[in-house]
């Protein structure tokens, strides 16, 4: 019914503009947006393709999209992989400036129901792969099930 696109970045609000895809732009940190929506049913998907990278704790986020989310709308992201045990926290800064996800830390985040989890490359960083995780999560209880490897 609309598209609403968020960033931080004027400069990326631009190039969306150009796009003419959009129904509304805001200029906003997500974590904050999805806060000030309106309780339940605001959105019925949310994305958030490479940009889970640039936060560490997850759980300030997934509380917020799980309000801003109808009941069984759908939060689809994606997420560098940290591999092995990460100690604590479940996330790691990396030197790239970026954070890498364990996926049994998206395991433990509360509210969502795991639809869909499968390794992939996200980009290429200086010629090297960078190993990540495409996720499509349904609000409505707690993650479970086990991670596609491939």
């Amino acid at each position: 019914r609309r598209l609403v696109g968020v960033d931080l970045s004027a400069a990326m609000l631009e190039r969306a503009q150009a796009r003419g895809l959009y129904d509304v732009l805001a200029c906003a940190e997500l974590t904050e947006f999805l806060r000030a929506a309106p309780a339940r049913a605001a959105y019925d998907v949310i994305v958030a393709a490479d940009v889970l990278v640039y936060l560490g704790d997850l759980q300030p986020l997934f509380a917020a999209a799980g309000s801003a989310l109808r009941p069984g709308g759908l939060f689809a992201f994606s997420v560098e992989r940290a591999e092995g045990s990460v100690a604590g926290t479940g996330y790691l800064l990396q030197p790239s400036g970026r954070y890498a996800h364990a996926p049994a830390y998206i395991d433990s985040l509360p509210g969502f129901e795991l639809l869909a989890a499968h390794s992939a490359t996200l980009r290429q960083e200086r010629g090297v792969p960078v190993d990540g995780m495409l996720y499509v999560l349904r609000a409505s209880g707690f993650l479970t099930g086990a991670h596609d490897a491939s």
